[in-house]
């Protein structure tokens, strides 16, 4: 016997969700036209446009993001701003170059955009890490934007892991894994 064909379950599921939509709609009918801590109203598009205009200044736009504005409140980044910052902070993998050359048994790994500051290959065969760049102390690090080069054995593979520095932070930041 299905539920549906009886008339009367049907109308006590359509009694229910009208119901349920009432409650709601009680609940949630007064709009307001300011921003408030109100839990039982909800905002106008104008209350929400208003508030942001109030805590945000549009004409104050900052063209970079750093430790002078980073924690300003009524401040908007522009476009340029936001992309620059999360070019820095964040790994850009797409532009990590690894050229394997088999005949002169050489890895070349060199990323253009942003440098890099350390790279690990190791051989995947043994799991053995080949090369390792030295990061100590971080202080001294710089983020080098030609390739580096490693020796390798022209018939194995290998895993190559690189990192950038970012200054400000003073911390190396994972940007790549891949696999020649």
């Amino acid at each position: 016997m299905t539920l549906l064909k009886n008339d009367d379950t049907l109308e006590i599921i359509y009694k229910l969700f009208q119901a349920c939509s009432y409650f709601f709609h009680q609940n949630k009918t007064e709009i307001t036209s300011t921003l408030n801590d109100s839990e039982t109203t909800v905002p106008s598009n104008k209350a929400v446009s208003d508030g942001l205009t109030a805590k945000v200044d549009k004409n104050n736009i900052v063209q970079t993001i750093d430790s002078s504005n980073s924690s300003a409140l009524d401040k908007v980044p522009s476009c340029a701003a936001v992309a620059a910052y999360v070019d820095s902070n964040i790994s850009g993998a797409l532009d990590i170059t690894v050229t394997r050359n088999s005949s002169a048994s050489t890895i070349s790994v060199s990323n253009k955009t942003n440098g890099l500051c350390a790279v690990r290959v190791t051989k995947m065969s043994d799991g053995i890490t080949q090369y390792q760049s030295n990061v100590n102390p971080l202080g001294d690090l710089v983020n080098i934007k030609t390739a580096f080069t490693f020796n390798i054995e022209a018939s194995a593979n290998y895993m190559i892991e690189a990192w950038v520095y970012n200054s400000d932070t003073e911390k190396l930041i994972p940007t790549v894994v891949k696999y020649a």
